[in-house]
């Protein structure tokens, strides 16, 4: 089992409001707010059977480590993947970062099995172009499931911050 932790992935480091070229896919984290057709950010769920490394790039990374189950689809387009919603780009300059908030995702009726951890990431027309964002293992993860709901709830600083990284 991988240790507890929470870090965003090395390919979106430098692009925390401003733009950055990941193997050609333009990644502009000032869309975080946008709700256009190529701004789709995704919550997913992992086993432990993923190792996560900062520097994994694509959501590719992690395939066949999607908790799936029989109420819940892995993969590319699968039914574990919900849609990060209401998402707002606070800077926060007393602290010198950028919050990333959304609202609450509920996994309804998820049978059961064990998260490790939740992924956030860009999705695009395949795994192998969708851009990881952010990974966390922190705040009750593991978490069994068993056939009720699973609540993910951001804190008031949002799901990750960027901490001034223009210095």
């Amino acid at each position: 089992m991988a240790a507890v932790s929470s870090f965003l992935y090395d390919g979106i480091k430098g692009g925390l409001g401003i733009s950055s070229l990941i193997s050609g896919v333009n990644i502009n984290t000032s869309v975080w707010s946008s709700t256009g057709a190529a701004c789709s950010f995704i919550w997913t769920l992992v086993t432990g059977s993923y190792v996560p490394a900062e520097n994994h790039v694509y959501l590719s990374a992690f395939s066949g480590s999607e908790l799936s189950s029989t109420s819940f689809t892995g993969g590319h387009a699968g039914t574990i993947r919900l849609p990060v919603a209401a998402r707002v780009l606070n800077y926060n300059t007393t602290s010198h970062q950028a919050e990333f908030q959304a609202n609450s995702v509920t996994w309804s009726g998820i049978s059961a099995g064990v998260a490790a951890a939740f992924i956030i990431g860009q999705a695009f027309a395949s795994d192998g172009n969708s851009v990881l964002i952010t990974y966390n293992s922190l705040a009750g993860f593991p978490i069994a499931t068993n056939g009720t709901n699973l609540t993910l709830a951001p804190t008031s600083a949002g799901i990750f911050a960027g901490v001034d990284f223009t210095s």
